[in-house]
């Protein structure tokens, strides 16, 4: 069930639909949002509030896709172990299956 939630963005009220579920996360995220702005403002005096907005957005835009590009790769790694050990187990079965040698 979703419900509509008022977020404030740069002192500006926004209405949004959001999960009962979710409504911490989303408040997480507005703080941090406007944590970024204020950061931004702050630099840079006379910037309008679209613009801050468009340039929060496009970093926050390329800090997923780092972090997207940095599972990826990690999954890779993880994949390449997780084959390199079904190598090894395999060929210790193998070896174990294998009738013992008289002395």
């Amino acid at each position: 069930m979703t419900e509509i939630v008022s977020i404030q963005i740069l002192g500006r009220t926004l209405k949004v639909n959001c999960p009962l579920e979710e409504q911490a996360s989303l408040q997480q995220a507005v703080v941090n949002l406007n944590e970024r702005l204020q950061e931004l403002k702050q630099r840079h005096k006379v910037i309008s509030s679209d613009q801050l907005i468009i340039i929060v957005a496009l970093n926050l835009c390329s800090d997923l896709l780092k972090s997207q590009q940095g599972n990826r790769e990690q999954f890779e790694i993880l994949m390449a172990k997780t084959e390199r050990l079904e190598v090894y187990l395999e060929q210790a079965l193998l070896k174990a299956r294998r009738p013992l040698s008289s002395v």
